[in-house]
């Protein structure tokens, strides 16, 4: 009986041996397409049907396709719409990929981190292997595959070649979806019918996203609300960012004075709302190039740095003043061309927020100071006049 039981042992351990179990499954591959959460928007069917118009044409061609528009007023939101309707729709496309690329990060290791773990060619060596290695295997792996690579919040001009992407080499009609708030980058990308600009909202549209974001609940809590309601949102200036941000900070107040206080707040502090305050490289790239009468109608096709080499060696000859005014961040100038070590002229710059060779500090004026400036502006007439705490009867005057 135990003879029997052992032979039966022996014959199990052997198939053990001989089976091989390090591995009893397989990792699923990743979704075809990452769904992004959004909320609802509005005004923006027509561009969505455009765009998604030209993703989906019958082409073989590889093609760029850009998103335009100033800071806040929807563009990432608008290709989060265009990425999910993927799962929804009938197409022919192989893999649908995101990388959101960002001002910070350096474009090629994010973009390079995300396409093999998409394409399925992500393994424990990849982050030992240089970028010409991996984008050889990211080239190969995507050459026979039809795909649309959406990159979003683009700073400076993708080169795909260096990522291993060539739209050149894909004859299944792949597709580059990208935003950007540069108009310099839109425009060196694409071509003029694949480039298209995001709008802010028309009032009626940025009315009924505000109400959406607001609720009926609060709108409907006082009868002098919708009216301030509707000042609020023409504040926002068609900007969804905006619209949606103030919306939800207003959900919780169902008063008229505090409404009226959000409105007063909003007069005196725009600069806290994505109101397009950044002044980039470009545009103080456009104002020397013109100052300095050496733009034609290739400037804008230029890239950085061409544009910066032209302007170094203009003003290398040159004694210059630049004055830059309301700098939010550091400004590097030798991507601007301008080098003040390379100017023996005496040159100067004036910014804040920087390493500025002298540093001034602009103070508010003393009590005495404001106190004539004060007088100065109101009058001696009105000065003599009496003011209490709400009005000043000054001889029926208006004192401006």
């Amino acid at each position: 009986m135990f003879g029997k039981g052992s032979k039966k042992i022996d014959a199990v351990k052997e198939l053990i041996n001989k089976g091989h179990f390090d591995v009893v499954a397989q990792k699923l591959p990743p979704p075809a397409v990452d769904v992004k959460p959004i909320g609802n928007i509005v005004g923006v069917d027509s561009i969505i049907n455009e765009v998604w118009r030209c993703i989906n044409e019958d082409s073989d061609r590889g093609e760029m396709i850009g998103l335009y528009g100033e800071a806040g007023v929807g563009k990432s939101t608008l290709l989060k719409k265009l990425n999910n309707k993927f799962p929804d729709k009938n197409h022919y496309f192989d893999l649908m990929i995101w990388v959101t690329v960002s001002k910070e990060a350096n474009y090629l290791e994010k973009i390079q981190e995300v396409l093999p773990k998409k394409s399925g060619i992500w393994d424990e060596i990849w982050k030992n292997k240089d970028a010409d290695g991996r984008a050889t295997e990211i080239w190969t792996s995507l050459r026979n595959k039809k795909f649309v690579l959406f990159l979003d919040d683009v700073w400076e001009r993708i080169d795909l070649s260096k990522v291993g992407v060539s739209l050149n080499d894909n004859q299944k009609g792949s597709k580059v979806v990208f935003t950007t708030k540069l108009e310099g980058v839109f425009r060196q990308m694409t071509a003029d019918d694949k480039r298209f600009k995001v709008e802010c909202l028309s009032p009626e549209a940025a009315l009924h996203l505000f109400h959406e974001r607001v609720g009926e609940n609060v709108l409907n809590s006082n009868p002098e609300i919708p009216k301030l309601a509707e000042i609020i949102a023409k504040k926002c200036n068609g900007l969804p960012l905006a619209l949606v941000t103030i919306g939800h900070a207003m959900t919780s107040r169902r008063s008229a004075r505090e409404w009226q206080r959000a409105i007063d707040e909003l007069q005196c502090n725009t600069s806290r709302f994505p109101v397009s305050r950044e002044a980039n490289a470009e545009k103080i790239q456009g104002v020397i190039c013109k100052k300095l009468e050496i733009s034609d109608k290739t400037w804008m096709n230029r890239d950085g740095d061409d544009r910066a080499t032209e302007i170094l060696i203009n003003l290398r000859s040159k004694k210059f003043v630049l004055l830059l005014d309301d700098v939010w961040e550091r400004i590097d100038l030798s991507k601007l061309g301008v080098s003040l070590d390379d100017n023996k002229k005496g040159s100067e710059e004036v910014c804040g927020q920087m390493e500025a060779h002298k540093n001034f500090k602009v103070d508010c004026l003393s009590p005495e100071a404001a106190l004539h400036l004060f007088r100065d502006k109101v009058g001696e007439d009105a000065v003599a006049c009496k003011f209490n705490e709400r009005k000043c009867t000054c001889h029926n005057k208006v004192i401006k």
